[in-house]
């Protein structure tokens, strides 16, 4: 947003304190809308991290219970044939 300056009025000048103050809030609401997106930003994350554990423990919770099959039988070798 552009603050209009008008150069005869030395209150509203770039150099006077009017102009520096509405620019201050200018800066302030800016750095406010920066921070709640960054919240937001942080929360989706925390809750992206937080379905992957919960994921990742039901997967490891799975594994465990599931029986062990070994590819070959033991003392079993693989032919493979030569072509």
């Amino acid at each position: 947003m552009m603050i209009p300056t008008f150069p005869l009025n030395p209150e509203i000048a770039r150099s006077g304190p009017i102009y520096r103050a509405a620019r201050l809030a200018l800066l302030q609401h800016e750095l406010m809308l920066s921070f709640e997106d960054t919240d937001t930003a942080a929360e989706k994350v925390e809750r992206a991290v937080a379905k992957l554990a919960k994921a990742s423990t039901r997967a490891e919770q799975t594994v465990r219970h599931l029986p062990y099959h070994s590819p070959c039988p033991p003392g079993h070798r693989r032919q493979y044939s030569r072509s």
